[in-house]
């Protein structure tokens, strides 16, 4: 029987021979020779090194390929960001995002706040990064990047057009140094334009935003009063303005421009991120260093159609990379190109791969160094490119990972179903308005599908009203709905018994048979049982407009019955969903 190390030699050996055939006109022997030298196979854990990546001398912006939502991008970006940061001196990453939605991810990997990577999945929720393994990604970045002497730190910074207005928002909200100096009419627009439908192009979203960022940056007059807010902040504050007013009004959105057919959505997404990449060089150190990765059309670095098209465009890799832009010559371009066996490739943008070369031969992850000294790739003859494509292989990228038998990564999930309970989790309000809008057809929801198309609001205690984000859990179970929040340094649970009232029953039970330590307190002139319910836990119960409503404290503490109390009220928390105009039936 043949040694492992046979058959992954054997195996080399078979992909080389395959890449000949390909890549190969006149000079097979030459590139044979370069392919055995510098194609080599990856472990994501051990990941690269100098010698497979190659060639790196001159570039100071790492622009890699993806196909979207495919699970081995992942496991890919992390091992190129290691390896980038760690020999290259790469310390920022850009994404394909708004700013907005990048300030959050970059507060998250900064801090650990898994509030905010929660809110920041969310709004990623039908666009080109929802996906379950963008959670798993950024935890990875977190746990590195806290290991990180502080002058070596990642950021994460978005140049795309701003997708979705409430990142936007939260986003705008962090940069805030001095809190105490924003208007209350700012904080009333804040909470009417953050509860609008979350739709990326929803025109009512879009206007709110625009009313409520005309007011904090209006034409030079308040410029003093928004340099107090923001601090330092204030220059990334006005650049999220101009981005929403370069790329987010709402004829913007309109069915003219935002098609996956119209050439002119990609071309305006290109020119805004060129021109906040020149914002960043003008920002940071001289020797700053990138890595993004984007869809691999964006990427390429001369002119080619879009396949699916016909059409042409300017795409960011040749902004990059022309005229007088201060990063020309230094862009090295990384297409990840994605293989199933028996299916064609999935990059429809290749110039030169084909699917039905790779399925025999390829079967692990495969990194190729196209732009060494000498190399074939380089020279004219060599490599027949597609119609419509012109010089040589190395003009449109200089790095190829070959990602095999990949597949289709599962879309972020904020919810878990507990069969102990016949309910189901929620991580936040949003992520109970997004399961509203678009899983209620699910089998899995049968149980619970009724109650939660009938919900137009959540039933809160006035501090999460005025504070949503203390909001940590939601439970929908087929009789109630239980919010767990803190507050006065306990753990709470303020739950709605909409079905029935046993637990206002049991509760006066307790206190008529003088059980578990009982008493009957009054909270704005509406009388509340309370006692102790199991191991170390202080249970308020009341009806209020005829329904049953429960507060638990999960720790008991002397002298705390006044300050519980002030929790014993239901307060309508309003939901931003497609059946928030359907009147309640709670």
């Amino acid at each position: 029987m043949l040694s492992k190390e046979v058959l992954k030699a054997c195996k080399l050996v078979s992909l080389l021979l395959v890449l000949v055939m390909v890549f190969s006109g006149c000079g097979g022997t030459e590139v044979e020779r370069y392919l055995k030298k510098y194609a080599k196979p990856v472990d994501f854990e051990q990941g690269l090194d100098n010698k497979t990546f190659g060639n790196a001398n001159d570039y100071r912006f790492f622009f890699a390929g993806e196909i979207h939502q495919q699970t081995m991008i992942y496991p890919a970006k992390k091992m190129m960001l290691q390896y980038l940061h760690e020999n290259q001196g790469v310390n920022y990453l850009l994404m394909e995002e708004g700013m907005g939605a990048g300030l959050l991810i970059d507060h998250y990997i900064q801090t650990g706040d898994e509030e905010i990577l929660n809110f920041a999945l969310e709004c990623k929720k039908g666009l080109h990064t929802d996906a379950e393994p963008e959670r798993d990604l950024w935890q990875w970045l977190y746990e590195y990047n806290s290991q990180q002497p502080e002058d070596k730190k990642i950021h994460a910074i978005g140049i795309d057009i701003e997708f979705n207005t409430v990142a936007t928002l939260k986003g705008l909200t962090l940069l805030i140094q001095n809190p105490e100096q924003v208007e209350d009419e700012w904080k009333t627009l804040y909470q009417k334009a953050i509860t609008i439908k979350r739709d990326s192009y929803d025109e009512q979203a879009v206007k709110a935003f625009s009313e409520l960022i005309h007011l904090t940056f209006p034409e030079g007059q308040n410029e003093k009063k928004m340099r107090e807010v923001f601090g330092d902040n204030y220059d990334i504050a006005v650049q999220i303005y101009d981005n929403m007013v370069f790329a987010s009004a709402p004829e913007f959105y309109n069915s003219q421009f935002h098609t996956d057919t119209d050439i002119t959505f990609y071309d305006k997404r290109d020119e805004h991120a060129i021109e906040v990449i020149r914002w960043l060089l003008n920002r940071l150190p001289e020797d700053a260093k990138f890595f993004a990765q984007y869809g691999a059309a964006h990427t390429y670095q001369k002119e080619m159609p879009l396949t699916n098209y016909n059409q042409k465009y300017n795409r960011l890799g040749m902004r990059l990379n022309e005229g007088r832009f201060p990063l020309k010559g230094q862009v090295c371009t990384i297409p990840y190109f994605i293989f199933q066996k028996g299916e064609e490739s999935k990059e429809v943008e290749s110039v030169l791969f084909y699917s039905d070369w790779l399925e025999d031969y390829v079967d692990e992850p495969t990194f190729i160094s196209l732009d060494e000294e000498d190399s074939p790739f380089s020279k004219e003859g060599v490599v027949a490119l597609k119609e419509g494509c012109e010089g040589v292989l190395t003009d449109y990228f200089q790095k190829v990972l070959i990602l095999p038998n990949s597949e289709e990564a599962p879309e972020i999930q904020c919810e878990n179903f507990r069969d102990d309970l016949a309910g189901i989790e929620y991580s936040s309000v949003r992520a109970l308005e997004v399961c509203i809008d678009k899983h209620l057809n699910e089998p899995s929801h049968e149980d619970n599908a009724q109650h939660l198309s009938e919900m137009n609001c959540l039933y809160v205690p006035p501090v999460c009203l005025e504070n949503t984000e203390k909001i940590d859990n939601i439970i929908v179970a087929p009789a109630w709905v239980q919010v767990s929040f803190e507050q006065n340094e306990f753990k709470y649970l303020f739950e709605h018994h909409f079905a029935d009232e046993n637990a206002y029953q049991l509760a006066q039970y307790y206190y008529k048979q003088e059980k578990n330590n009982p008493t009957i307190l009054e909270a704005e002139n509406t009388p509340v049982y309370s006692y102790d319910g199991g191991i170390d836990e202080r249970w308020y119960v009341w009806m209020q407009d005829e329904q049953c409503f429960v507060l638990r404290r999960l720790k008991n503490g002397s002298g705390m019955a006044e300050k519980d109390l002030l929790l014993c009220s239901a307060q309508k928390l309003m939901l931003n969903t497609e059946h928030s105009n359907i009147k309640s039936t709670l």
